[in-house]
């Protein structure tokens, strides 16, 4: 899955089509997302919930290096940081928290 460079350059203030998300794929109905290589596939529940996962890393490094930031990045990481909630079953996880703080830091930079 490739997300689009339009809907990547709407992510907040600053230009963020140099964002390449992590892969995914459907297999036999089941989302994964690899996130460490070179077979280190999540499932997830739909593709939705692949889509947010799979740009999630890259979004907070583009935030942590200062490349992004703004209420909509901020969105977009707590949105991942939910969907990993919800496959972790409220175990809270590292890629979970980071998410979380590179989402204020999204909103704290922009205002």
């Amino acid at each position: 899955m490739k997300l689009s460079a339009r809907f990547l350059c709407l992510l907040g203030e600053k230009a963020v089509d140099n964002i390449q998300p992590l892969p995914s794929r459907c297999r036999k109905g089941q989302w994964e997302v690899l996130i460490n290589d070179p077979n280190d596939w999540l499932k997830v529940n739909s593709e939705s919930q692949a889509e947010l996962i799979a740009i999630s890393r890259p979004l907070a490094e583009a935030v942590a290096n200062g490349e992004a930031a703004g209420p909509e990045v901020a969105d977009k990481l707590e949105a991942a940081a939910d969907a990993f909630d919800d496959l972790y079953e409220g175990v809270s996880s590292m890629i979970e928290r980071q998410c979380r703080q590179m989402a204020s830091e999204a909103r704290d930079s922009y205002e």
